[in-house]
């Protein structure tokens, strides 16, 4: 009898775990990082239910290639804009996609610049200056902003076509109008340093940004919405389709949530349009400021987005013929360490950055006006090598041939990087590229940031780990530089991207 009880009080102390085992629902979402300020609507919903919910973010363009690859590691997916989900692989099943609100991408600019007679594209243009504008490769903004400039200068289409995408005289514009003149941000803070600074005259952005900035920050930016083509993002909110009608139950539930009137006013206080068409019936005045240029009331002229190959087609146009020119210099590490692991990350990161065709996937592709120095290192530092555009597609083999060996002096290979950096007012932006597992002697390393600390022209230092890495020291390095590290397995794509968005 006693040993009964104990069985029984042992499946009474468990059932209840089996129970929440059972019960226990999980969700995970991908999404933006222009999503970020809403995301706390989809937490309210599932705090409240119960629901287990992560959080991966990526720019649009990582997101759709995230899911291409691993769409079921993902239950749903919320973007900035629905033309990003036509990229899709056609293996990947996404549906039932809805509007979550609307944003026009807008021009914010200088109050004492702003006229009424600013109608057009061809008007800003002639206003002269110089812009700001989003990262193109990295940001939907960006993208966005782009395609509605080529549009405009096309004529304001009902859809762009491939026969304009390749017209020689409309790329000859759009070419002379961004080359010298704009200048790439990639994130707000990006935005709210430039604005800060007042060196341009105006912005290519999300108007919920700019309203963000106006109030946040006390900037009085007038908005203008162009009268040939207003892009519009849509922040679709869809579901990944991994045949689990318990997940689609959650899924829906969210989406209600999110569309509900109560959330959708609450939205509308963070500068997102709620109303058909990008009306907005909850509009308050302290918002949608009438004094920044905002028309709650007045119809706007949404732009066509393209086909994907019409877009594609754009992208890469703009990422070999229109980004500025940059010199890169990446400092290889070859020490014993490096063997294996971290030698065959190496192979395949830069595999990623000069395979044309797997770069192309990520907009991260060379153009022909870059400059290429490779410089090998371990405990001493070959001189830097040029490596002429003909030839990129060679470097991933060539390093595969050679076998790490020796000590590992990570200083002595950046002492030699400032040799082959140029005077920036030659158009070049310069990048130094350390792709290291960060086990170095530091015999050299004062030496170096004296040396540094006193260059006329200084430079960023990008660090990529590699292998079984050790962050210490490449931190320092991105403290003294104003870099940033970037881990080689998982964001490889990001770290190049960080360098092309720039350009």
């Amino acid at each position: 009898m006693k040993r009964l009880l104990t069985i029984l009080l042992v499946i009474i102390m468990l059932f209840p775990t089996t129970a929440l085992a059972e019960n226990k629902r999980e969700f995970h979402l991908l999404t933006t990082p222009e999503n970020e300020l809403l995301i706390k609507y989809v937490e309210d919903y599932c705090n409240q239910e119960k629901v287990d919910l992560s959080v991966t973010y990526m720019g649009d363009i990582d997101a759709i290639n995230e899911l291409s690859a691993n769409s079921a590691d993902y239950d749903a997916v919320w973007l900035s804009n629905s033309m990003w989900l036509y990229r899709l692989d056609q293996s990947v099943s996404v549906t039932d996609s809805k509007s979550t609100g609307i944003v026009p991408i807008v021009v914010g600019i200088k109050p004492e610049l702003y006229s009424e007679s600013i109608r057009t594209m061809n008007d800003l243009i002639q206003l002269g200056g110089k812009f700001g504008i989003p990262s193109i490769t990295r940001s939907d903004a960006g993208a966005s902003s782009y395609l509605g400039i080529y549009y405009s200068l096309s004529g304001s289409p009902r859809i762009l076509t491939m026969d304009q995408a390749k017209n020689q005289e409309i790329r000859d514009q759009i070419y002379s109008y961004m080359q010298d003149n704009s200048e790439i941000y990639s994130t707000y803070e990006d935005l709210i340093q430039l604005v800060q600074a007042g060196e341009n005259g105006y912005y290519y952005g999300y108007e919920s940004e700019f309203i963000r900035l106006n109030r946040e920050y006390g900037t009085t930016l007038k908005l203008l919405y162009l009268e040939d083509g207003v892009p519009l993002a849509d922040k679709p909110f869809a579901y990944v389709d991994n045949k689990d009608s318990k997940t689609k139950e959650i899924f829906l539930d969210i989406q209600n949530y999110l569309l509900k009137n109560s959330t959708q006013k609450e939205m509308c206080q963070e500068g997102i349009r709620t109303g058909y068409g990008g009306q907005v019936p909850y509009a308050a005045p302290e918002v949608f400021n009438a004094d920044w240029g905002i028309d709650t009331q007045k119809y706007l002229a949404p732009m066509n987005y393209p086909s994907k190959e019409v877009t594609t087609e754009l992208l890469n146009f703009y990422t070999a013929g229109i980004s500025k020119p940059a010199n890169y210099i990446f400092c290889l590490d070859f020490s014993g360490s490096m063997e294996g692991e971290g030698h065959e990350d190496m192979v395949k990161a830069m595999t990623t950055l000069f395979d044309n065709e797997i770069a192309s996937k990520y907009f991260i592709q060379m153009k022909e006006t870059d400059r290429v120095t490779l410089i090998l290192f371990n405990s001493y530092a070959n001189t830097g090598v040029s490596i002429s555009y003909g030839d990129f597609g060679f470097i991933p083999g060539e390093l595969k041939s050679i076998k790490p060996e020796g000590g590992t002096n990570i200083y002595k290979a950046l002492d030699e990087a400032t040799k082959h950096v140029i005077p920036f007012s030659s158009g070049y932006s310069n990048y130094v590229v350390l792709l290291t597992d960060g086990q170095s002697k530091e015999d050299d390393k004062n030496t170096f940031i004296k040396k540094y600390n006193g260059l006329e022209e200084q430079f960023p230092i990008y660090s990529i780990t590699m292998g079984d890495a050790d962050e210490k020291q490449l931190e320092s390095l991105a403290e003294l530089s104003g870099g940033k590290i970037f881990n080689g397995k998982k964001d490889l794509v990001s770290a190049f991207k960080t360098l092309r968005g720039y350009n």
